[in-house]
């Protein structure tokens, strides 16, 4: 099953739900909590739920300034103490934080 993040783009595919977006539409998902929210541009943001089999990815967005820092960051991976890495990684964890390695560029 697809996994969607927030910021994905997504064709709606189906509509069991009784979302007002429209099969065929592409929106941006706002929300992923166990259904989708789905804005599509010019209408409204509300009655926009879809579940996952509705959906088909379009395209994921990686902030270009993040990547930036993820080059810089591996180039000075080297010289950073364990804990140091081991702090970020369970910080990113608690805070929900994606790992860009598994995004599509």
């Amino acid at each position: 099953m697809e996994e969607f993040k927030i910021g994905d783009t997504v064709m709606v595919l189906g509509n069991d739900c009784g979302s007002i977006n429209e099969v065929g539409d592409t929106g941006i998902v706002t929300i992923v909590d166990g259904s989708i929210q789905v804005q599509v541009k010019g209408k409204p943001n509300h009655t926009n739920w879809h579940t996952h089999k509705e959906l088909k990815l379009v395209e994921r967005k990686i902030d270009e300034e993040v990547l930036k820092y993820k080059t810089n960051a591996e180039e000075d991976y080297m010289n950073v103490p364990i804990s140091v890495l081991r702090y970020i990684s369970v910080l990113e964890d608690k805070l929900g934080i994606i790992d860009l390695e598994d995004q599509k560029l």
